[in-house]
């Protein structure tokens, strides 16, 4: 990214193992490239770059998974993205159970707590043990 965009272009928020989210100055990644380096941009993209639904596919390759107005990332794995199609990751808390928004991320990022629901675990009080429940599943 260094070599083909300038830093007052885009701006890292969050990392993980196999994702990258940023924000970028442009529409797209090719508007915000150096117009001197453009050339090389376009002949080398392919290389790390997915540029169609099949090649999304190979490993190696970074692709667009969410784009929006904005994103608040709270920590790994625990983020929401504002766009047309709204995108959230809540690992440890249940997205059935819990009504997932962009405010309640707001408020977290400005310092209010929140508390979430999971059920999931009955406890058995003759016995004072705590036990899992599974429900139904589909195979």
């Amino acid at each position: 990214m260094d070599r083909y965009v300038d830093r007052r272009d885009f701006e890292l928020i969050q990392m993980d193992t196999d994702s990258n989210y940023m924000a970028i100055s442009g529409d797209k990644l090719e508007d915000i490239v150096r117009p001197e380096l453009r050339a090389e941009f376009e002949a080398t993209k392919k290389q790390w770059l997915a540029w169609d639904k099949w090649s999304g596919r190979t490993p190696g390759l970074f692709k667009l998974e969410s784009e929006g107005s904005g994103m608040i990332a709270l920590c790994s794995k625990c983020y929401f993205v504002n766009g047309e199609k709204k995108k959230f990751s809540t690992k440890g808390m249940s997205k059935k159970q819990n009504e997932i928004t962009w405010q309640r991320f707001k408020a977290a990022l400005n310092g209010s707590i929140d508390r979430a629901e999971n059920r999931g675990f009955l406890r058995l009080m003759e016995k004072c043990t705590i036990t899992m429940f599974f429900g139904p599943k589909c195979i």
